[in-house]
């Protein structure tokens, strides 16, 4: 079962909105202060990390971890590009691991450098067409995994929580926190598959 693990992180990043929405939730005040330092149509896209932080007993799927991006042009047409997600060794995800001793679990991505060049060019595609005078013309962007179990089936609320870094911020910036993984899809049970071995510690 695909659902949207990551929310809209890179939506909200590139369109420089200052609230996002994942179901009742919003992006914490202090982490607005300091996405708001952040000058998306310049800052290195090989130095952004997403984040997720998992309940004790969810890993994401391996290899099924995606980035949609979404190119709306001004005649109002839409081009998607979809890209695999490179999971990170971050130092900082490992010591926020060691501080939460196994009871929730922190996964850090970033995009190969193909892919970074592609975002890249779409980037100063759309910067370009504003700048023209070009209306509609924009970037959606949003991060989407599957999850499975390593032991049992959950049950009940599984918060998960996801973050941004860049290289403005130096560190992981809250954008959601705590948001019930069943609340995203709105269905009580998730249909989720259990982890081979192998998968994400």
């Amino acid at each position: 079962m695909r659902f949207q693990l990551f929310g809209s992180v890179l939506m909200f990043a590139f369109l420089g909105v200052l609230v996002l929405n994942t179901g009742c939730a919003k992006t914490p005040m202090a982490s607005m202060m300091h996405l708001a330092k952040v000058d998306f149509q310049t800052t290195d896209l090989s130095a952004v990390r997403a984040a997720i932080l998992l309940p004790q007993g969810l890993r994401p799927l391996p290899e099924t971890e995606r980035l949609t991006v979404a190119v709306r042009r001004p005649d109002g047409s839409t081009e998607d590009h979809v890209f695999a997600l490179q999971a990170v060794d971050d130092p900082e995800v490992a010591l926020l691991n060691e501080e939460h001793h196994g009871r929730e679990w922190f996964f850090a991505y970033k995009l190969n450098a193909k892919s970074v060049r592609t975002l890249e060019r779409l980037r100063k595609e759309v910067a370009t067409k504003r700048k023209t005078g070009s209306t509609g013309a924009s970037l959606t962007l949003g991060i989407s995994s599957e999850a499975c179990y390593l032991a049992t089936e959950p049950s009940g609320p599984l918060p998960i929580s996801t973050y941004l870094k860049t290289e403005e911020t130096k560190s992981f910036v809250p954008l959601v926190r705590k948001v019930d993984l069943r609340s995203i899809t709105g269905h009580a049970r998730l249909d989720l598959v259990p982890c081979q071995s192998g998968s994400s510690a």
